[in-house]
């Protein structure tokens, strides 16, 4: 498909825009964003290759500038926000694992600092990618999600950075806590009136709503493992692979973004 979902992304209100001001003056990087999540952040599919520059981007290369933009800042080992490997997310994590300080990197983090405080005190973004609930749906009750998904945004905003919440990918075995967490997502995200980035919205438009065979993870083009980028090409048949639209629609959600609020553009 070469149009995505309507309302991949939403909710860009006046309040984020006054969340982004007040962390550019107190010293959040206007040019830098965090990953925060699982492993559908961590995936070398996801994020990555546009880091290494090897998005073929077709019809979509309004986007190029806002890659040059969120390209031009160096994090940590020479990695820009794409390329960079997130202190707050990684297999298999959940909400509670984003705020339980025994799973900090301890290379980097302090003995009681959360990852997600990890993360925003060493990246210093201005804005927050967060996928998270994939594997909390077989874990946790949906009152406890939402708790911590209000402390995850909670944290992220007294640090100033704007919160973008992002609905979860399908997963066949439970499809009904999907449901019911992606209701809780958008709510939240409502209430805290900040944006909104319906991925679940945009995967309903791809074979087997983007899902690879195991009814969990993303699908990715039939490519050896190691051909990174072909995640990012963003031409013909690629994008009915869920990892391919994880890539596009971030980089959309990050166009608007950067154009409403960073340039102070209309919508």
């Amino acid at each position: 498909p070469s149009q995505l979902a309507p309302d991949v992304i939403s909710n860009i209100t006046d309040y984020a825009q006054d969340i982004f001001d007040r962390g550019i003056s107190l010293g959040n990087r206007p040019n830098v964003f965090s990953k925060v999540g699982d492993s559908l952040t961590v995936a070398t599919w996801a994020f990555y290759p546009i880091g290494w520059g090897q998005q073929q981007l077709g019809e979509y290369s309004y986007l190029q500038p806002v890659i040059n933009n969120f390209s031009s800042e160096i994090i940590r080992d020479n990695n820009n926000s794409f390329s960079n490997v997130p202190l707050a997310a990684d297999n298999a994590w959940t909400t509670a694992d984003l705020l339980d300080p025994t799973k900090g990197d301890p290379n980097v983090c302090g003995a009681n600092e959360t990852p997600l405080d990890c993360e925003y005190r060493i990246t210093r973004p201005s804005i927050a990618l967060i996928l998270i609930g994939t594997n909390d749906v077989s874990t946790m009750d949906a009152d406890t999600y939402r708790a911590n998904l209000e402390t995850i945004l909670d944290k992220t905003i007294a640090r100033n950075i704007v919160p973008v919440l992002s609905t979860l990918p399908d997963r066949t075995d439970y499809a009904a806590p999907i449901d019911e967490f992606n209701d809780i997502i958008r709510t939240t995200a409502r209430q805290y009136q900040i944006p909104i980035w319906d991925y679940h919205n945009a995967l309903e438009l791809l074979p087997n709503n983007g899902l690879d065979e195991d009814g969990v993870h993303l699908s990715y083009p039939p490519v050896d493992v190691g051909e990174w980028g072909a995640a990012a090409n963003f031409i013909g048949s690629n994008l009915g692979y869920g990892y391919n639209m994880r890539n596009l629609t971030a980089l959309q959600v990050l166009d608007a973004i950067w154009r409403q609020v960073i340039l102070g553009e209309s919508s």
